[in-house]
């Protein structure tokens, strides 16, 4: 079997080093310092579960010179799906398999979706503009009830849009945040420390969009967007 993971960064990097572990033949497609890295220092993966070092992997910024797969991992941040999309074809024949880690097999797609962007965009938003890990947001009183007016919006934006999201959304998300390490970042954060492109677009960004559209209020996630909106394209000079 012959697996390509496209977008190799902390997900893609994980899930393929683990097949590669076992012996499965995996190229990793990048770009810039990740295929830099990979190239000279391979990969390593440290984890609860069990760490991993691969020395030397397969890792191309070409999908050409990698030809038909059996599956993709197609694993890239939502700012460059469309351009990574664009990538696939000599990787994908008439039997292959791609597998996006942004969404999953349901009888409720338009539910499980906007249970999970209500959860990624408050956790996304408020660690961001806050600069906090979990642990701060879910042990300060204000801050959690930061947390909570974010996800009542997005909801309220969802139930404007017809999505019948349910009340144990809300409490799934406040469960979830208290079973979450103290230390652990969004992704979105730890792109903003790094100066990084964000995808706030997308997700409170995305969220003010879709209120303004149905005359829903949404100044939690108006905040949000518009402090971090000057990093959107990486840090500024």
């Amino acid at each position: 079997m012959r697996v390509a993971v496209v977008g190799s960064g902390g997900v893609g990097g994980y899930f393929g080093g683990r097949l590669a572990a076992s012996g499965i033949d995996v190229v990793f497609v990048a770009r810039g310092a990740h295929l830099a890295a990979l190239s000279s220092r391979g990969l390593r993966i440290v984890s609860p579960l069990g760490d991993v070092n691969l020395p030397s992997v397969a890792a191309t910024s070409d999908t050409g010179s990698v030809g038909t797969v059996d599956i993709v991992f197609f694993t890239v941040k939502l700012y460059d799906t469309a351009s990574a999309r664009a990538t696939l074809p000599p990787l994908v024949g008439s039997e292959t398999a791609v597998i996006s880690f942004q969404a999953t097999l349901s009888d409720a797609i338009e539910v499980d979706i906007w249970t999970k962007f209500v959860w990624l965009s408050v956790f996304s938003g408020v660690t961001s503009v806050t600069r906090l890990p979990i642990g701060p947001l879910r042990d300060d009183p204000d801050l959690l009830a930061l947390c909570q007016a974010a996800a009542l919006e997005a909801m309220a934006v969802a139930r404007a849009r017809g999505v019948a999201l349910p009340s144990e959304v809300f409490d799934g998300m406040i469960a979830d945040f208290q079973s979450l390490p103290s230390g652990v970042k969004s992704s979105m954060l730890e792109d903003l420390e790094r100066g990084r492109p964000l995808e706030l677009p997308w997700l409170s960004g995305a969220v003010v969009r879709l209120a303004d559209e149905l005359a829903v209020p949404a100044p939690t996630h108006r905040f949000i967007a518009t402090v971090l909106k000057p990093y959107v394209s990486g840090r500024r000079a």
